[in-house]
């Protein structure tokens, strides 16, 4: 089974793995933020208290995967943000950090593995144990569970794609009908030490409404769940490849 839950917000921001100075967002939840979120729904801890940096709730994680849509156009908010220089603060009390946010993002998270028998509950009786939040302590964000399917494989020569698509599978796109993609590279896991240590390079479309059009969704794993076509991301492992 996979369960299917939508996130909303008024602001979210993903900060890019590879930026410096500036905070700029990804346009939707890489899946180390969707991780963290999952794991704030059940209340794995991080067990900061021992060490600020720990991560510990990705021991719960190994073993189960995702596939993640985009819900809404992206609409792009960019602000400064005065921080407090407590690093350095002989060089200036304040830092003032350039943020670029999505504005009312809505997506859609599908999740299978053995963590679901965990997180079920919480979506049903829309409860949490941590706050969730999109990508930032002040991003809060609302969730609305969709329900419980079989994920069937589609057997069909062409699929539309709602979801973001690994590249390394080699999706045969067809551009003509999908009208534009765009590529990134973003963070896939982390370990218990909040290490990155696997990203992944990805498609998603242009056009929300229209989403990827596919020639070879039965090469890529494609899978029906509910009404909606994806394709699953990697399985977070203990130890992951390449």
């Amino acid at each position: 089974m996979a369960l299917v839950f939508d996130i909303t917000g008024e602001y979210a921001m993903f900060r890019k793995f590879y930026t410096t100075t500036s905070s700029a967002s990804y346009p939707f939840p890489p899946p180390t933020a969707v991780g963290g979120l999952i794991a704030a729904i059940i209340g794995v801890e991080n067990k900061s208290e021992n060490k600020a940096h720990l991560a510990s709730y990705w021991e719960s994680l190994y073993g189960n995967r995702i596939a993640i849509s985009i819900l809404s156009p992206t609409q792009w908010f960019t602000t400064s943000i005065n921080l407090w220089n407590n690093k350095d603060p002989k060089k200036g009390i304040h830092n003032i950090i350039k943020h670029q946010f999505v504005k009312r993002p809505k997506y859609r998270i599908y999740v299978e593995g053995p963590i679901e028998e965990r997180l079920k509950p919480f979506l049903e009786e829309g409860r949490f144990v941590f706050t969730p939040y999109l990508g930032t302590a002040y991003s809060f964000a609302n969730i609305h569970y969709i329900g419980s399917f079989n994920p069937l494989k589609i057997e069909d020569d062409e699929a539309r794609i709602k979801s973001i698509i690994p590249a390394d599978i080699k999706p045969k796109i067809n551009l003509k009908k999908t009208h534009g993609i765009f590529k990134d590279i973003v963070p896939l896991q982390m370990d218990t030490e909040r290490g990155l240590t696997k990203s992944l390079s990805v498609f998603y479309p242009a056009n929300i409404d229209t989403g990827i059009f596919v020639d070879n969704p039965e090469e890529i794993g494609g899978v029906l769940v509910g009404n909606d076509e994806i394709v699953w991301l990697p399985e977070w492992s203990r130890k992951p490849s390449g």
